[in-house]
């Protein structure tokens, strides 16, 4: 005795299959002890039956599932001169799950979808956003924000001697311009001569999207070594024109302790990226897409 599970009112297909050996074999069903009608399809309930290469398949038909089919023995029966051979069924109600199993199902898999996305996203944010922003395009600057440059440059000279090195530094300024197309602003190549430090680092960081921190372990300029002209700068950039800061120290120093002392409390709401030397001179590296992320869009040059 088999059982198949159905749902009241839906249509149920059960196939039996036999291998024919006698020619004089039949193969039937029965509903409790009456035959069932053989191609009928007026009926509520019949068979059909087909042959193919030794086998027959007598297919039982019920068209809409009822109290009646459910408590009725059905049986495929193979008679020939060789004896009798049968097989019985019983229809039985499939249950629909009870709703607090479905909600508590439903739930659970939205919950393991959105953690399995949320830590997809932290792992591959930055690539995530690099590709949707600079590949795809879909978000640019503003060309009417009347910045002129994208960032600006600024040095300041590490207390401990340690930080990113003047040809380093020289590295990543010709890399975002020559590679990314960054426009940035120099002191040692924009400024004109002359003009007060304070004033002109003022001037260049107002016009500019993103301010650059560099941590030097080297001398720098002369005007860039006015610890007055650095944290009014920095000053102004955070506070008065919420220009975002970007802070990129050298690979020994994993907190603020090469950034003078003056300084270090404006700098903790910068974001910071790590220079490690040659690991991160490939463009593949980790530096330049954490730098990237922090930059604003690259620019877009329209055709005339």
């Amino acid at each position: 005795m088999e059982c198949f599970v159905c749902f009241p009112g839906s249509p149920v297909v059960v196939v039996c299959r036999a291998v024919i050996e006698d020619p004089f074999a039949n193969l039937f069903w029965l509903a409790n002890k009456s035959f069932v009608e053989k191609d009928n399809d007026k009926l509520p309930v019949f068979y059909n039956s087909s042959k193919e290469r030794g086998h027959e398949e007598a297919s039982l038909v019920i068209k809409q599932v009822s109290e009646e089919h459910l408590n009725s023995n059905y049986t495929c029966k193979l008679q020939s001169p060789s004896g009798v051979v049968h097989v019985s069924i019983t229809l039985k109600q499939k249950r629909p799950a009870p709703f607090p199993i479905l909600v508590f199902g439903v739930v659970g898999v939205f919950v393991v979808t959105a953690v399995v996305v949320t830590v997809v996203y932290v792992q591959l944010k930055v690539d995530i956003v690099l590709f949707l922003r600079d590949d795809l395009g879909l978000h640019r600057h503003n060309a009417s924000d009347g910045k002129c440059y994208n960032a600006y440059v600024l040095c300041c000279k590490s207390d401990t001697g340690s930080g990113v090195s003047e040809e380093d530094r020289h590295k990543i300024e010709a890399v975002l311009e020559e590679e990314y197309g960054y426009s940035l602003c120099l002191f040692d190549r924009d400024i004109l001569p002359g003009e007060a430090v304070s004033e002109a680092v003022l001037a260049s960081i107002e016009k500019s999207r993103r301010l650059i921190l560099v941590s030097s372990g080297s001398a720098l300029n002369p005007g860039q070594d006015s610890q007055y002209s650095l944290l009014t700068g920095l000053h102004a950039a955070l506070v008065e024109w919420h220009t975002p800061l970007v802070l990129v120290q050298a690979e020994v120093r994993s907190d603020l302790d090469s950034v003078p002392e003056a300084q270090q409390k404006l700098v903790q709401s910068g974001h910071k990226v790590t220079w490690k030397g040659s690991n991160s001179e490939p463009l593949s590296s980790a530096f330049w897409k954490e730098l990237r992320y922090h930059m604003p869009a690259r620019p877009v040059y329209l055709l005339p």
